[in-house]
């Protein structure tokens, strides 16, 4: 796989799910400025990190 850049697999691990749409075809990211791992959801587009330390805000905060 020569050429290949590696956020391009999907990660078919059973502990990843999306928290939106619980779907498992799931790509690695980036990182965050802290370090940490962030994912993208390829069924809805929905970008997120295992373990946060930040929870995210609800919508009627938004």
């Amino acid at each position: 796989m020569v050429g290949c850049r590696p956020s391009t697999f999907i990660i078919a691990v059973a502990s990843r799910n999306c928290p939106k749409c619980q779907s498992t075809q799931i790509i690695k990211y980036g990182q965050t400025h802290y370090g940490k791992p962030r994912f993208r959801c390829q069924g809805c587009g929905r970008q997120f990190v295992e373990h946060a330390t930040c929870q995210p805000l609800d919508e009627t905060t938004r």
